[in-house]
């Protein structure tokens, strides 16, 4: 026991919950089985080792560029989200649904 009490606040927060339970329950099935197991439940990407390899260029090219990584790290977006990323969205969206935004 810690010797230091929670609060209620802090109860209310780390008391039992069923994300909790399901994180518990995944995260001991793959500990178990994790050379036979493909978990895709409870939020949990699979290891595609193709798309790994795509993030992991994504990544070195992120940080090999340092102005572009510490943008990453630190510069938000407007509150309506990045403009190039909303018109790539909207564009995808038009040509593949038929929609028109």
């Amino acid at each position: 026991m810690s010797r230091y009490p929670k609060t209620l606040f802090a109860e209310s927060l780390t008391g039992h919950s069923g994300t909790l339970e399901l994180m518990d329950d995944l995260g001991a099935a793959l500990a178990l089985h994790r050379d036979r197991m493909r978990l895709l439940g409870g939020g949990n990407p699979a290891h595609i080792p193709a798309v790994q390899a795509v993030w992991r260029q994504a990544m070195a090219d992120l940080l090999a560029d340092g102005p572009r990584f510490d943008s990453v790290l630190a510069d938000y977006d407007q509150p309506a989200g990045n403009p190039r990323f909303r018109e790539a969205m909207a564009g995808y969206l038009n040509r593949e649904c038929g929609w028109k935004l």
